[in-house]
C-alpha cells in the first residue's frame, strides 16, 4: 500500500534529524504567523514554525 503523503516524510525526517544533532546556540526555533492557513480545510494551526540552523561560526565571526 502506497503512503499518500510519503513526499512530505523525508523533509520531516530531515529537520527532525538536524534538531537531534544541533547545538542549542546554533538552532533558533521562530514561530510566524501564517494567516492563509486559517480556515485550512487540514486544521493547520494559523502560526508555524521556523527553524534557523546558524554556521558555527555565527557568534564569533563578525562577518554578516
Amino acid at each position: 500500500m502506497p503512503i499518500k503523503h510519503a513526499h512530505l516524510l523525508l523533509p520531516a525526517l530531515l529537520v527532525v534529524s538536524f534538531s537531534i544533532h544541533a547545538e542549542p546556540d546554533r538552532e533558533l526555533n521562530i514561530k510566524i504567523d501564517a494567516p492563509s492557513l486559517l480556515k485550512s480545510i487540514l486544521g493547520n494551526e494559523a502560526t508555524q514554525p521556523l527553524y534557523v540552523y546558524l554556521p558555527p561560526s555565527y557568534h564569533t565571526s563578525t562577518k554578516r
